[in-house]
Formats: structure tokens, C-alpha cells, sequence
């Protein structure tokens, strides 16, 4: 879809305090200057968001499971709006199936079209050996995989949080929903920070325990019985 019917336009929107001035360009771009934010975004949107890993190629035994972690993103209104922002989260075990589950859901909303400006997925680490990101970390990933250039990801750590709510309301602007996937959060304090604020993008978080205090729809895994988790 051409969402600026073959022109050049310049819009002006606020964005965390700072000037966004956003116009179309042939790929998604970011650059700050003091509080003025520049987002070029391309044509097509789904060139600019590609972080979605490929989901699992047999996935079985949790029609429940995946209809109650996905029905609260179903928009409610024609132009995609929620009622409010929309933070889910799957919890389970170790090995149950939490990253399986939320890439099934993902490319099934995607493909369903409910995110025309598709999703991103980061992974987080929040439990395992090794790197366990911090906000800071956190929001030039999801730069990253919004299709911002590493050489156009700020340093600063508040220019990275603005820009990447820059380029989401840009796309908000520009009518393509995104959905935020965070993989292995480990505690609500890893991402509280960094979650859009816009109803526009809803997250779905995984993390071993239930992230109390995170205002968020919670769907948990148990084992599954011996045939379906073969089949998983």
C-alpha cells in the first residue's frame, strides 16, 4: 500500500518531548539532532520490519492456549485501534513451549492482517547464561529490528528510547500496527521502561514467571501430555 500516494510530505508530531519530522525515504532511517528527531520511513512498510524469526514448522495440542493469548489484539475498531494499550505475556516452564507458542501467534496475526506494518521479535536472555540486556541494550535491538541501520542507532540512551517512539508513531501515523514480541523477559523491570505507550503496538512478552507488575494479560503453559508434546 502506498501510504504516501507517490508524493513527498512532511509531517510534524510529538514524540516523548521531542520534534519528529518524519518523510518517506527508500529505507527506514533515524537521525537526532538535540530534541529533533528525523525518521525516514520507505514506501512499503513491510520492507522496514522483518524481525520476525520463522515459526515453528508443526505446532499442535494448544488451540486454547494460542486463541487466549491472541484475541486480545484483535482490533476493535476499522482503522486498527485498541482499547488501550495491550501488554500479553506467555509463562511456563523452561522447554514448555513459551517462544514456540508466541511465534505461532505472531505469524498467525500477521498473516491474518491484523499488523500491516508486521512484527519484530528480540530476544532477551532474561533467564539463561551470559548477556541479560538492560533497557538501554533493549531499545537499540528493537531499533534494529524496526530496520533502523546500525549506523543510524543513537548512542545516547534516551535519543535510542526516542527515536524508537518516533518511528512508532510514524508508523501509527501512517496506519501500520506493529507487534512487539520480547522473549525471555526476566522480570517486568527488564522492559517496563521501554514498552510503546501506543495502543497502536501492542507486546507480547514470554517469561518463566507471572510478571506482576506488568498490567498484563497472562496466558500460562503447562506440559503437555506425552503425544501432543511429541508432535510440538
Amino acid at each position: 500500500m502506498a501510504w504516501w500516494r507517490g508524493r513527498f510530505a512532511t509531517r510534524m508530531r510529538r514524540s516523548g518531548g521531542n520534534a519528529a519530522h518524519v518523510f518517506p525515504g527508500g529505507t527506514l532511517s533515524v537521525v537526532v539532532q538535540g530534541r529533533n528527531i528525523t525518521v525516514r520511513l520507505p514506501r512499503d512498510a513491510a520492507d522496514a520490519v522483518r524481525g520476525l524469526p520463522a515459526g515453528p514448522a508443526v505446532f499442535t495440542g494448544r488451540d486454547g492456549e494460542l486463541a487466549h493469548a491472541a484475541y486480545v489484539f484483535a482490533p476493535l475498531t476499522p482503522d486498527g485501534s485498541l482499547n488501550g494499550r495491550v501488554v500479553s505475556v506467555v509463562t511456563g516452564a523452561t522447554g514448555v513451549g513459551k517462544s514456540a507458542l508466541a511465534l505461532k501467534v505472531a505469524h498467525d496475526l500477521v498473516a491474518a492482517g491484523w499488523f500491516t506494518g508486521g512484527a519484530v521479535f528480540v530476544a532477551l536472555h532474561g533467564h539463561g547464561a551470559g548477556d541479560h540486556p538492560g533497557p538501554d541494550a533493549i531499545t537499540a535491538r528493537l531499533l534494529g529490528s524496526l530496520g533502523v541501520p546500525d549506523e543510524a542507532i543513537p548512542a545516547d540512551a534516551p535519543a535510542r528510547t526516542a527515536a524508537v517512539r518516533a518511528v512508532l508513531t510514524a508508523l501509527a501515523d501512517a496506519g501500520h500496527r506493529v507487534l512487539i514480541v520480547l522473549d525471555d523477559v526476566s522480570s517486568g523491570d527488564q522492559v517496563g521502561s521501554v514498552l510503546p505507550g501506543s495502543e497502536a503496538h501492542p507486546v507480547l512478552l514470554t517469561a518463566r514467571h507471572t510478571l506482576t507488575d506488568l498490567d498484563a494479560h497472562t496466558t500460562e503453559l503447562h506440559p503437555l501430555p506425552e503425544p501432543a508434546a511429541e508432535r510440538r
